[in-house]
């Protein structure tokens, strides 16, 4: 029953029923129309359950569960996009950090960088000219 695999896995319900609506899990069913789950199906739900608490999308894990991703190359793909939105998120933080200097110190004649690993040096009593 779905309460069991519920308590199993640790996914709600809603979880569960959504991974089937996207055919992540296939479940079979009895003659009065419960769902039958098997081993086999608790242990995708608990595979699944792992990569999305790392955020892998559910599209890509349907890419593994049917062979087109093997786990090295979801994964692989999974760090690039992190790589990626750290780079983004990076940007935003000095984007940010010069719009506070601005707004803040009404110091405009800030000198732009293009080395990110270096923060930009000004004169601003906000941040100590950093």
């Amino acid at each position: 029953k779905i309460n069991d695999v519920e308590k199993i896995t640790g996914l709600t319900q809603k979880a569960i029923r959504l991974y089937e609506s996207k055919g992540l899990i296939s479940i079979a069913r009895e003659e009065n129309g419960y769902r039958n789950y098997l081993p086999e199906d608790i242990d995708t739900l608990k595979k699944i359950k792992l990569f999305r608490s790392v955020g892998v999308s559910i599209a890509d894990i349907k890419l593994y569960i049917f062979g087109v991703l093997n786990l090295d190359e979801m994964m692989e793909k999974r760090k690039s996009e992190c790589s990626l939105r750290l780079v983004i998120l990076k940007f935003l933080v000095d984007r940010t950090h010069r719009l506070i200097c601005t707004v803040t110190c009404k110091t405009i004649s800030i000198h732009f960088s293009t080395d990110r690993s270096h923060p930009i040096k000004h004169d601003c009593t906000f941040c100590s000219g950093q």
